[in-house]
């Protein structure tokens, strides 16, 4: 298993915190860890060591609480278990390493000293990350990536899903960088995409760097390189929803903020723009459709959350975030243009052999040893639907 470490420390890590709380199952998201000779965060074959196993092994992130104290109530790091993840993919660039994973599943422990103990007991050799010269600020405190054994076999000593979730924010919304107060207001958000009105029916993202997608690289246009996408169909509806914690909402209820939505392509928002946030916890749906016609197949749903009622507070939540799409048509389109081509074909054939004096079953007799026409319609069928696709939209 490949333990990723995410700290709040700084605010860019605040923000990849939230990110991962919020991005919906299957998304991918993007670790950075510094690995220059003078602060090294990662073991220096952490790389060589992981290189086979994109795509395969199994990741876990945990949020470490720099400015926490043990069960003895010294200064100590704390380990919370977030999510679930998939490793698909590293690199080292710029002294930095950055490390690509699917996001799975929130997992949190039922019992967290017991999770702990298991941490440290199995980690600390490999240079687990910890309070380091009594200083929470020291950057130099371990290794962020590790590469290790897996701790979470024993599925009974950790919950799963949206109470994981629930339980993991209720614990992480009271430690330090992740307090909220009027000047410091904290949002944390989950959110997954399904059918409107069918929230069984929840939509699946697709993967660019699944093999699939590498062979076909040169011939199919892709949304992203390496990154997560959802394949919608036009004509469609879809809702996104979102379900939040606002803590600071316990202290004053006419604390308010808004999340602000921005689509572009083919996709057209059916409900409000901006949508309030204005209790300590709710949930809030934002319904789109896809249009038709489609023009360059692709959209995108980018999100971002500001302050209302005190426009100069800070605002820590999961900023600068876009779901992407690929557009195509549905199963009843290409059943029609199948359809179309035929009777096209067919009529090609027919105008081209029928006479009276042949008579018509005399002439489809002979049109099937023509096979060189019957090829010819059929070329002639896909060029007008070829031009039809390059111009004909433009012209209606």
């Amino acid at each position: 298993m490949i333990y990723l470490f995410n700290s709040a420390y700084r605010p860019k890590y605040q923000e990849n915190l939230l990110a991962t709380l919020f991005l919906p199952y299957g998304w991918t998201n993007e670790y950075r860890y510094r690995c220059s000779p003078q602060r090294r965060n990662v073991s220096e074959d952490f790389t060589a060591i992981v290189k086979e196993l994109q795509g395969k092994e199994e990741a876990v992130i945990i949020f470490i609480n720099r400015f926490g104290k043990d069960r003895v109530g010294n200064a100590a790091y704390e380990y919370y278990p977030i999510r679930e993840a998939r490793f698909l993919s590293c690199h080292e660039d710029s002294q930095q390493l950055y490390v690509r994973v699917q996001l799975l599943d929130f997992i949190f422990p039922n019992d967290i000293d017991y999770f702990t103990q298991q941490l440290i007991g199995k980690l600390s050799p490999r240079n687990l990350p910890k309070l380091t010269n009594n200083n929470p600020e020291e950057e130099n405190d371990g290794y962020y990536a590790i590469y290790a054994h897996n701790i979470f076999d024993d599925k009974s000593k950790y919950i799963s899903g949206d109470n994981a979730w629930d339980n993991c924010v209720a614990t992480i919304s009271k430690t330090g960088k992740l307090k909220s107060s009027t000047e410091n207001q904290v949002v944390f958000a989950r959110s997954k995409l399904c059918e409107h009105a069918r929230e069984e029916k929840v939509v699946r993202p697709h993967i660019t760097n699944n093999p699939w997608y590498q062979v076909l690289r040169r011939v199919k246009r892709r949304v992203n390189d390496g990154e997560a996408f959802y394949k919608l169909t036009q004509n469609r509806r879809y809702d996104f929803t979102i379900n939040y914690v606002y803590p600071i909402q316990e202290q004053d209820t006419t604390v308010t903020a808004k999340m602000k939505i921005i689509v572009s392509g083919n996709i057209s928002l059916l409900s409000s723009q901006e949508l309030p946030i204005n209790s300590r916890a709710d949930r809030i749906v934002s319904s789109f459709t896809v249009n038709e016609p489609i023009e360059k197949g692709v959209g995108t749903l980018e999100f971002t959350f500001s302050p209302e009622t005190i426009a100069s507070a800070k605002m820590v939540a999961p900023q600068q975030r876009y779901l992407s799409f690929q557009i195509g048509h549905s199963r009843g389109y290409w059943f029609a243009l199948i359809i179309y081509v035929i009777l096209f074909v067919l009529g090609s054939i027919f105008i081209g052999t029928y006479s009276a004096e042949k008579g018509l079953l005399n002439t489809f007799t002979a049109a099937k040893s023509d096979w060189p026409k019957i090829i010819a319609a059929i070329v002639q069928a896909m060029a007008i639907y070829g031009l039809f696709r390059l111009t004909g939209r433009k012209l209606l």
